[in-house]
C-alpha cells in the first residue's frame, strides 16, 4: 500500500524502509533557478500555472515526480553589517574583543516571520507532504567568516581562542533568540528542520576535529537543543558542504539526525563509506552537481543515482536529492533523469 509523503519521509528518517525512497526537489537547498524550472515544465508538457501557495518553486514539477518534501521559506537576520557588493566587507576584521562586545548586533522581531506560521500550518493540516523548516540565517562558523573575514577568522581559530569564544557566545545568543521566534511559531507543524554551517572544503574540514570540539561543538550542541525543544516531532538536518566525514560522529553526539547535502564526490564521502554511519545518521542529497548533472549523459546520471540507491537506500535513512541547489549549468534533461530513476529503482525492497 502506498504511503503518503509525510509517512514516507518520517519512516525513512526513523531508519525504516518505506514503500520507496523519499525524493526532495525544491524544498531545502535543493531548488533550481526559475528558468530551469520552466524548461523542465516545458519538456514535461505541464499545463496550467504553479500554485502560488508554494511560492518559490513550481509545485507542478514536484507533483509530477511525487516529490515528498515542501519547505517553509527561510528567514535571515538583516543588519549584521557585512556586505557582498561591490566587494566583500567584514565589519569586525580588525576588532578587539571589546569591540566585538560593543558591536550593534541585530535582534529578531516578529516582522521576520510574518506569514510563516500560517504557511507551516497550511502545509501540515491541508497537505500530506513532509514539511521542512529551512535555514535561519548563517551558521556560527560562517558568521565568523563574514564578520571577521575568512582569513582573519581562520587565524583567530588557531591563535585567539578567547576572541573566538566571545564571538561565538554573542552569535549563539542571536541564533537562539531567532530560533525561539521562528521555531516557536512553526515547530509543531514541521517534520524536518535544516540548519547549516559549511565547516569543510571538498578535501576536508577547515579545522581539526580537536579544534572543532573545543571551540564550536559546545555551541552547536546548544543551538541544536534550542531548536529541538520547539520541534518535538521533527528530525534535525545539518547542512555542511564538502568532506564532513571527520565530524559525523560529533554531529550525531550533539543531536543532529540527518546530514545534508551529502556531497558524495568529496573526499571520504563515497556512499558505501557513508552507509557505515547509518546506525547514527540519515543522509539527504547525494547526486553530484559538479560533473554528473551538468555534464553527464542521461545514462551516466541513471547509473550514478542507481549506485546511491543501492548503497544508501537499504534500511531507510536516505532522502534522494541533488547535493545542493541546482546551478545554471545543469541540463534540465538530467534533472528529469535523476527523478525518473529515483522513482523507478527506489522502491523497497531495493533490487539493484
Amino acid at each position: 500500500m502506498a504511503m503518503t509523503s509525510r509517512e514516507r519521509v518520517r519512516a525513512a528518517l526513523e531508519h525504516k524502509e518505506p514503500d520507496r525512497i523519499p525524493i526532495d526537489f525544491g524544498a531545502s537547498y535543493t531548488g533550481a533557478p526559475k528558468h530551469i524550472q520552466q524548461k523542465i515544465a516545458d519538456i514535461l508538457g505541464l499545463k496550467g500555472e504553479p500554485d502560488p501557495r508554494f511560492d518559490y518553486f513550481d509545485d507542478r514539477i514536484q507533483k509530477y515526480f511525487g516529490c515528498d518534501v515542501r519547505g517553509i521559506n527561510p528567514v535571515v537576520m538583516p543588519a549584521w553589517g557585512y556586505k557582498w557588493k561591490p566587494a566583500h566587507y567584514a565589519p569586525l576584521q580588525d576588532a578587539t574583543i571589546e569591540d566585538i562586545r560593543k558591536y550593534p548586533w541585530p535582534r529578531p522581531d516578529e516582522k521576520m516571520i510574518r506569514g510563516l506560521e500560517e504557511k507551516a500550518k497550511f502545509l501540515h493540516n491541508e497537505t500530506d507532504y513532509a514539511v521542512c523548516a529551512c535555514q535561519i540565517g548563517e551558521g556560527i562558523f560562517e558568521m565568523g567568516c563574514y564578520m571577521r573575514g575568512y582569513e582573519q577568522w581562520l587565524i583567530d581559530i588557531m591563535t585567539d581562542a578567547d576572541l573566538v569564544r566571545t564571538f561565538n557566545d554573542i552569535t549563539l545568543k542571536a541564533h537562539l533568540q531567532l530560533a525561539d521566534l521562528y521555531y516557536g511559531a512553526v515547530g509543531r507543524y514541521v517534520d524536518m528542520v535544516i540548519i547549516g554551517d559549511d565547516l569543510c572544503t571538498q578535501e576536508g574540514p577547515y579545522m581539526s576535529p580537536a579544534v572543532f570540539r573545543e571551540l564550536f561543538k559546545p555551541y552547536f550542541k546548544e543551538l541544536v537543543a534550542g531548536i529541538k525543544k520547539h520541534c518535538p516531532g521533527a528530525k534535525l538536518a545539518h547542512h555542511c558542504c564538502g568532506s564532513s566525514w571527520m565530524f559525523l560522529d560529533d554531529f550525531a553526539e550533539i543531536g543532529i539526525d540527518v546530514i545534508n547535502p551529502t556531497q558524495t564526490t568529496a573526499k571520504d564521502m563515497a556512499p558505501e563509506r557513508l552507509a557505515a554511519k547509518k546506525n547514527k545518521l540519515s543522509f539527504h542529497g547525494g547526486v553530484d552537481l559538479q560533473h554528473i548533472l551538468p555534464h553527464g549523459t542521461r545514462q551516466e546520471v541513471e547509473d550514478f543515482v542507481k549506485n546511491l540507491i543501492a548503497k544508501l537506500g537499504p534500511g531507510g535513512g536516505y532522502i534522494l536529492a541533488a547535493c545542493h541547489a541546482v546551478p545554471d549549468d545543469v541540463k534540465p534533461e538530467n534533472v528529469i533523469t535523476m527523478l525518473e530513476t529515483a522513482l523507478k529503482y527506489g522502491k523497497y525492497p531495493i533490487k539493484i
